[in-house]
């Protein structure tokens, strides 16, 4: 229903002058949905997809490096304040942690081994929810996401500054 208002003084509604029903707060909720294939496919496969690139590469990252075949990317943030950013050192830590030398992996970063077996995690997640159709979906309300992101924004800045003191050697 549209109105046509032939009198331009006439007040037309607009959203604030409309009362907005009260809406209830978002519950934090798990549920689980079956999706069609095609969306699965764009969405879970493509991230599996992405995953497994990540996963692959950090296997087989020393063999394409010693054949020369290896990018390295400079990371702006060192190069212009001499620190290590937050994700300095991810890549071979990754690598360390496939080869299984956790040591190494640790000192290099130390969220590395808990993303790098986070990843596996979801790769499996992205391949079971592509061929059993279903997906998870997680509603968080609005506190949950406050308190998760400040406690990841916590946990990175704790490694950062873990790396800058104790990792000395390995940025």
């Amino acid at each position: 229903m549209s109105a046509i208002y032939s009198n331009p003084t006439e007040r037309i509604p607009t959203d604030k002058n409309i009362p907005l029903p009260s809406q209830p707060p978002v519950e934090s909720s798990l549920n689980i949905q079956r999706v069609p294939f095609a969306e699965r496919a764009r969405k879970e496969g493509s991230l599996a997809a992405l995953s497994l690139f990540v996963l692959l590469l950090s296997f087989f990252g020393p063999c394409l490096k010693s054949k020369k075949i290896w990018i390295d990317i400079p990371c702006l943030f060192r190069k212009f304040t001499r620190l290590p950013c937050l994700a300095c050192g991810l890549t071979r830590s990754f690598i360390f942690t496939a080869q299984g030398d956790f040591r190494h992996a640790f000192k290099t970063h130390l969220l590395g081994p808990p993303l790098f077996f986070t990843l596996i995690i979801l790769f499996f997640y992205f391949i079971f929810s592509v061929a059993s159709g279903y997906r998870l979906t997680i509603t968080l309300s609005a506190p949950a996401r406050k308190k998760i992101f400040a406690l990841s924004l916590w946990i990175a800045v704790f490694a950062w500054a873990y790396k800058l003191v104790f990792s000395r050697g390995y940025w």
